[in-house]
């Protein structure tokens, strides 16, 4: 009898707990969201990735909040939704792949998810352990490759119920295959139904095969046959959309539409995987075909396994690893004509490689690897085909960085770290260019910085922000991180760590021999001092891929001279040509602060180092240390009504006994002179002479002042009117009138569509009844950098349109634009004004028919 009131008190109190798991799931889950739990293997060669790489956005993703977070298990929450496109997936009627029924007790389908399953079972998992697939849901689709993938849907309820269990130890479902993964998702698109004659003999043997009695059964051919489907619905899938493409996707291609490759030229065999010699043979068979025209010669190649094939300048990769040791994919070659075979070579490049996380290791160190230089001239020969227009993979395409960009953001956990890393790019940066920003994690998080950023410097802990920055830097950014642990998330290779304690080491690199500088807390390859820690390789790779994730080209810069330890690393992206420096070096500090009378040769070398890493590698505009930028400084002028200015110097200061009006503020002294007063000496950052009587000599007053007029009401309106007021100041005038300067909501003054030369900001402040509002404006008249200016957009339209337009002056602009300004603020007291601003605001914006989002974070 004691035991029933515990049972009760167990299930109550499981109960709760799901309860409360629900609830949780339905808070994260709410909005433009999706969870995903899960497993973190010890001893992993790479970190599971946020988001699950089959889906078509895993990149933009980032991380919102965590459930939890244990050594074996991850839940955690994520934006934006994850979408996953099931066109090239198998659906899971007829028992495939495991053998569950079409039909399941679970009712109000409204959740998608995704399960991700090892390839090979759990034997040690008895049969009571086990949750059969249709019990926790309907399963739409499956794809197999590395991993048996499976979307189902099913409900809130269900999935609690999941989820809760899937934290609780192994989820092992059908055939004891461990669940790694599960993750709420939104699909699109409709699964493969395989049933075309070429897939109808696959289906069927799995289905055959899943009939079979236990003992019968062999879940290794099973997984084989399952994978080779998959591939070759995945293969069919490229060549559909590839001929759609290629057929209507151009107006460059000249392809016969009837010249389509069906899944016929594509085969399956099963008795021996594809060599060497079957690639041979099928090249000269191939280049038996008549043809009008010449072919170039044809190259085979092997290298690690991978075999690939150059007909008619384009590369076709075929790597063993995606199928099992008696299953692989062969190209048949020999039907059709050569027209027929580059149709269907430009198709089989489409088809993705996939990868076991391979590594390619250099014994070279920092040498460019093997692979990338044999790649090179392929590119090349590439873009001079008339294929160059087709993209390699509609799923892959990403938006690339603007790396024109004129910011630079930095991002530090350490003040100190902040600014000491802001004073280094201050001096090697050309700041004409640039403007540089430091940003709080809570910026840095929102990621509203993504592709407006010509640089991103972190030092230290990125924190949530490290999705984001590896997204950056694979959508083609810049990344400078210094002691950060942003490594772990783009290279998690170098995740075997020792702690000791900051100590100063000796390190070269280019011509900087035997550098004194600060090493970083970890390191990332063990010491010889302490046997007990283990390497995982005593060489370093020279290329990192994932499945089917990132691939970097790595390359070790300099490492440090005592234990060998990486300490300067760059990781380069191969689609999208991002560039990624780790610095296990304290580069930001200025090592004056703890060498002493040898901190000054390592300064110099500290900054030369940061000079040819942001120039010669980043690729941004720098300028030399050594540069001693000399300012000249210039007296200032007080223009305005001669009364009111005499009355406000008054105000401000008296005449000392000499007559002189010196005005001492904290860090500058002003001496206001007055008609034939010479200064007491000349301008610099700490003195300025102002004239009240004289004028600049290349400033007009008759053309900067114009009539007061009293301020609008509508102060809501005022930054609108004041943008728009700077493009008519170029734009009414006739001569300018074609000019493509136009505005971008709700306060940017754009060239085109992209590059922009001014923006307005205004403040404003209440003072009893009355509300005073400052205006800032600026435009870019005749500085070129770090975009262009009105003057250049003039040079270049004299140049396109053979026209003699003269350049534009700062005070005939200020002086416009003051005008159009008054009149603008004047009419829109009134309705008829108002509908006036309206309809001149919509002539020149950007946004004319585009529809855009606004984005809160």
């Amino acid at each position: 009898m004691l035991f029933t009131p515990i049972y009760i008190a167990m299930t109550f109190i499981k109960t709760w707990r799901i309860r409360s798991f629900r609830a949780r799931l339905l808070e994260f889950l709410s909005g433009n969201t999706s969870v995903a739990f899960c497993k973190v293997p010890e001893n992993a060669a790479e970190t599971p990735t946020l988001s699950s790489k089959l889906c078509t956005n895993p990149k933009n993703a980032y991380l919102c909040d965590l459930l939890d977070y244990t050594n074996a298990s991850r839940i955690c929450s994520m934006k934006p939704t994850q979408c996953i496109d099931i066109g090239d997936w198998v659906t899971c009627a007829g028992g495939l792949p495991l053998g569950s029924s079409d039909i399941t007790p679970v009712t109000d389908l409204d959740v998608e998810v995704l399960f991700e399953c090892e390839m090979e079972p759990h034997e040690g998992s008895s049969h009571h352990d086990i949750i059969s697939l249709e019990l926790m849901g309907q399963p739409v689709a499956w794809k197999a490759g590395s991993h048996l993938a499976i979307v189902l849907k099913t409900n809130m309820e269900h999935l609690s119920m999941v989820g809760f269990h899937f934290v609780g130890g192994e989820f092992i479902i059908d055939h004891k295959l461990p669940v790694v993964r599960i993750q709420t998702v939104q699909l699109s698109g409709e699964p493969n139904k395989a049933t075309d004659p070429s897939m109808r003999g696959l289906r069927t043997d799995i289905q055959h095969g899943l009939k079979q009695t236990p003992e019968l059964f062999q879940w290794p051919v099973h997984a084989a046959l399952l994978k080779k489907l998959s591939k070759v619905v995945d293969i069919k899938s490229d060549v559909r959309s590839t001929t759609v493409e290629m057929n209507g996707g151009s107006d460059q291609l000249d392809i016969q539409p009837k010249k389509t490759v069906t899944l016929a030229d594509v085969s399956t065999i099963t008795t021996r995987s594809l060599s060497a010699e079957d690639v041979s043979d099928k090249s000269e068979e191939g280049s038996e075909a008549k043809t009008n025209e010449k072919t170039p010669e044809k190259k085979i190649k092997d290298d690690d396994k991978d075999r690939e094939v150059l007909v008619e300048n384009v590369t076709v990769e075929i790597q063993h690893n995606i199928t099992p040791k008696k299953s692989s994919l062969k190209l048949d070659l020999k039907k059709g004509t050569s027209q027929l075979s580059t149709s269907l070579l430009n198709i089989s490049s489409q088809i993705k490689s996939i990868t076991t996380h391979k590594r390619i290791v250099s014994t070279s160190g920092p040498r460019k690897s093997q692979l990338q230089a044999e790649t090179i001239p392929v590119k090349e020969e590439v873009t001079k085909s008339p294929s160059q227009n087709i993209q390699k993979s509609l799923k892959g395409s990403r938006p690339l960085i603007n790396t024109k960009s004129p910011n630079v953001l930095i991002y530090s956990d350490s003040v100190a770290a902040r600014d000491n890393l802001e004073a280094s790019l201050r001096k090697v940066l050309d700041c004409d260019r640039y403007t540089i920003y430091s940003v709080s994690r809570e910026g840095l998080e929102c990621g509203a910085w993504r592709g407006r950023a010509a640089l991103v410097a972190v030092a230290g802990c990125a924190g949530r922000a490290a999705p984001l920055l590896l997204a950056h830097l694979l959508d083609g950014g810049r990344l400078l991180a210094l002691c950060s642990d942003l490594l772990h998330t783009v290279l998690p290779y170098y995740k075997t760590a020792e702690v000791r304690e900051s100590e100063i080491v000796q390190f070269s690199y280019d011509k900087w021999k035997s550098v004194k500088m600060k090493h970083h807390i970890f390191c990332y390859q063990a010491s010889p001092a302490k046997k007990q820690f283990s390497t995982e390789s005593e060489r370093q790779p020279s290329k990192y891929a994932g499945h089917p994730g990132h691939e970097l080209d790595i390359q070790i810069l300099a490492s440090e001279e005592t234990w060998r330890t990486p300490s300067l690393l760059q990781a380069t992206d191969l689609v999208n040509n991002g560039v990624a420096i780790f610095s296990q070096i304290h580069l930001e500090a200025d090592p004056n602060d703890y060498l002493g009378d040898e901190g000054f040769k390592s300064n110099e070398a500290r900054l030369g180092i940061i000079h040819k890493i942001l120039g010669d590698i980043l690729g941004l505009h720098v300028r030399d240390p050594k540069e001693i930028r000399h300012v000249d400084y210039t007296m200032g002028y007080f223009l305005g009504n001669h009364v009111d200015k005499i009355s406000l110097v008054n105000k401000w200061c008296s005449p000392d006994d000499e007559g002189r009006r010196i005005q001492k503020l904290d860090k500058l002294t002003i001496q206001w002179c007055m008609r034939g007063e010479m200064p007491l000496e000349q301008p610099s950052a700490e003195f300025l002479p102002v004239c009240l009587y004289e004028c600049p000599e290349n400033f007009s007053t008759v053309e900067y002042f114009d009539v007061w007029r009293k301020m609008s009401p509508r102060l809501s309106l005022v930054q609108h009117a004041a943008a728009l007021a700077a493009v008519r100041a170029v734009r009414t005038d006739p001569l300018y009138e074609h000019l493509d300067i136009r505005l971008k909501w709700p306060n940017d003054i754009y060239y085109g569509r992209d590059v922009k030369i001014g923006g307005i900001i205004t403040k404003a402040s209440c003072l009893a009844d009355d509300v005073i509002v400052h205006i800032g404006a600026g435009v870019n008249i005749s500085n070129s950098v770090p975009t262009t200016c009105v003057n250049d957009i003039i040079y270049e339209y004299n140049r396109i349109h053979g026209t003699a337009l003269a350049p534009v002056s700062t005070e005939k602009f200020l002086a416009r634009w003051c005008s159009h300004l008054e009149v603008i603020l004047q009419d829109i007291d009134t309705d008829e004004g108002l509908e006036t601003f309206f309809q001149q605001y919509y002539q020149y914006w950007l946004h004319e028919y585009v529809l855009f989002s606004i984005k809160i974070y």
